[in-house]
């Protein structure tokens, strides 16, 4: 009798074990006279059956309500690692055009030659807060990244708001 016992250590292991027979037991697809009938045989009330669903059903509109606000912070956590790495590239586009540009003219006022070459001050002074800008993303701390993303977030759904005001769907 004890080796019998052994599993039963708590109200969850009794509540698994009638899960399993239940979904074990035949089933001929009314889901609330099966549920009245199991209730039945465990001596549970109709009134007791009834706020047990009711407290069931808020749980479950919460864990999806809870769900969909994690798909949401989810996702407006990847759009903010994004606009923050779309940053970061077009400040590096701009560094690598604009010293192109400027090396062009130093190459074209200084005869091929490259003397002097004056073009390498805006390529270390611009090329400072590139890295930075790449230091500031790559080695940030979690609590300021934190406090960026819920600025972010707010700035994000606000303008949200304002654009669906000023042009609501269906109008141009």
């Amino acid at each position: 009798m004890a080796e019998e016992q052994e599993h039963l250590q708590s109200e969850e292991d009794l509540e698994e074990i009638l899960r399993l027979a239940v979904r074990r037991s035949p089933f001929d697809g009314d889901l609330r006279a099966r549920l009245r009938q199991n209730a039945e045989e465990l001596g549970i009330t109709a009134e007791q059956l009834a706020a047990a669903e009711a407290e069931y059903a808020l749980r479950k509109q919460e864990d999806e309500r809870l769900r969909r606000e994690r798909e949401a912070y989810e996702a407006d956590l990847a759009a903010f690692r994004k606009s923050r790495w779309s940053g970061f590239y077009r400040s590096l586009a701009s560094y690598l055009a604009i010293n192109g540009f400027i090396h062009a003219i130093n190459w074209a006022t200084s005869g091929g030659d490259m003397r002097p070459y004056w073009a390498v001050w805006p390529l270390l002074g611009m090329g400072i807060g590139i890295v930075s800008h790449l230091a500031r993303l790559v080695f940030s701390s979690r609590e300021e990244d934190e406090r960026k993303f819920r600025k972010w977030r707010i700035k994000n759904g606000v303008l949200a708001r304002v654009e669906g005001f000023v042009n609501p769907k269906g109008r141009d």
